[in-house]
C-alpha cells in the first residue's frame, strides 16, 4: 500500500514539474511561432527527445505518456489564460 502511494506521489510530482516546463517552453516558443499548436508541437518534440535521452531505461511509452499529459494540461491552461485575458 505504501509503495502505491509513493508511486502515485512521484507520478504527480513528475507531471507537475513537466507541466511547468511545458508552460515555460510553449510560451517562449509562442513568441517566435504564430500559433499555439505549433509551439506545443515543438515543445513536445524537444521535451520528448530530452526525456528519452536522459532516462533511456524507462521505455518510450512512459515518456510519451508523460509528455502528452503535461502538454495537454499546459495547453489547456495557456488557452484558458488567452480566453480570459485576451492576449
Amino acid at each position: 500500500m505504501a509503495e502505491t502511494i509513493v508511486t502515485i506521489l512521484i507520478g504527480l510530482i513528475l507531471v507537475a514539474g513537466c507541466t511547468l516546463v511545458a508552460i515555460i517552453a510553449t510560451t517562449a516558443f509562442g513568441r517566435m511561432l504564430p500559433r499555439l499548436e505549433q509551439a506545443l508541437g515543438l515543445s513536445m518534440l524537444l521535451m520528448g527527445m530530452l526525456l528519452y535521452l536522459a532516462f533511456p531505461g524507462t521505455g518510450s511509452l512512459a515518456v510519451v505518456g508523460l509528455v502528452v499529459a503535461s502538454h495537454a494540461i499546459a495547453g489547456g491552461l495557456i488557452w484558458y489564460r488567452k480566453k480570459i485575458f485576451g492576449r
